[in-house]
């Protein structure tokens, strides 16, 4: 199952997969740890390789355009702006020059992609 989902991913979709997958040993517990994730968000620490600035930055720059293609589908979906999506958003950083709002993004990029994956497993099992 997971390795036709890997199949059709995007790189960042792939990192995720791959990193959420490196800790559980079965599906129940893939389950188990995606809903963790959803629950509690990146900002709880849950995901070890999205805790500090550089891990983050560096995912942000990885995958910033896909990143800033699904905000772009979110904002047009939802008509909500980033302030409203972002509690925390820095208003005067709107295109991320700074490490904040790209720590934000690549958490918003990573549980995004958590959360299609606990989709897709629903669907299939």
């Amino acid at each position: 199952m997971l390795e036709e989902i890997l199949a059709n991913s995007s790189a960042m979709e792939r990192e995720v997969i791959e990193d959420v997958i490196s800790s559980v040993d079965s599906v129940e517990e893939l389950k188990s740890r995606l809903d963790d994730i959803l629950e509690h968000g990146c900002i709880s620490g849950i995901v070890g390789s999205m805790i500090y600035y550089s891990d983050t930055i560096a995912f942000f720059e990885r995958h910033k355009e896909e990143i800033n293609n699904r905000l772009a589908e979110l904002i047009e979906n939802t008509g909500l702006n980033l302030c409203e999506l972002f509690k925390n958003f820095d208003n005067y950083d709107p295109l991320c020059l700074d490490t904040y709002n790209q720590n934000l993004f690549a958490w918003y990029g990573y549980e995004d992609v958590c959360a299609n994956l606990r989709d897709m497993i629903e669907e299939m099992c």
